[in-house]
């Protein structure tokens, strides 16, 4: 038995036009052409995916510089936030002690600057009562010019008053501390508005 009857018989069939016959040329043009569409078709493609690879690599980058930034900006509010007991602590404790223990340097620099235009008559210098132990010591042992310590009341401990003549001077460390104490407060609270705004 043969299994002739269950292949396709392809020996009759003579393409659609009967004696049609295409030239080397022909064949030849035919196959440049598909060769230069396929080519084409090769570039295209591969400039699509180089576009979208150029496209995700941009995207990445920008994400990339986002998490970058936005870690930067995490971090900074985060180190902030932990130096704010320290800063507020300095402004309570250590700046009024510092304050306190240059007070007498800081009126003896004030009182040389102001006996420099006047020689003729003495300095009166007005503190707080409960500074005149401390500078009166000190004032003695640095200041040759005479001058006279008078208290007053009214002044806090961080607040003198220098009258040499007519010329007057006031120094105020407790102002100068209070302004220190509320720039860290601003700085902070403008860290918290930023942080909280993004």
């Amino acid at each position: 038995m043969s299994i002739a009857h269950l292949l396709h018989d392809f020996g009759q069939y003579h393409g659609s036009k009967a004696g049609a016959v295409m030239s080397d040329a022909t064949l030849e043009e035919h196959q440049l052409e598909a060769f230069e569409q396929g080519y084409k078709a090769g570039w295209d493609d591969a400039a699509k995916a180089h576009a979208e690879d150029q496209q995700n690599v941009t995207s990445e980058f920008a994400k990339s510089l986002q998490d970058i930034s936005f870690t930067y900006h995490e971090a900074y509010g985060h180190i902030m936030r932990g130096l704010q007991p320290l800063m507020a602590q300095i402004s309570e404790k250590l700046l009024p002690d510092i304050a306190r223990k240059s007070l007498a340097l800081h009126i003896t620099e004030q009182m040389t600057e102001m006996a420099r235009g006047h020689s003729s008559s003495g300095m009166i210098l007005c503190i707080a009562p409960s500074n005149r132990a401390v500078l009166e010591d000190m004032l003695v042992k640095k200041f040759t010019t005479p001058f006279t310590i008078e208290e007053n009341d009214a002044l806090a401990g961080g607040q003198i008053e220098l009258k040499f003549g007519q010329a007057e001077r006031r120094v105020d460390l407790d102002e100068v501390l209070a302004g220190i104490s509320q720039a860290f407060d601003g700085f902070f609270d403008d860290l918290q508005k930023d942080t909280a705004h993004g």
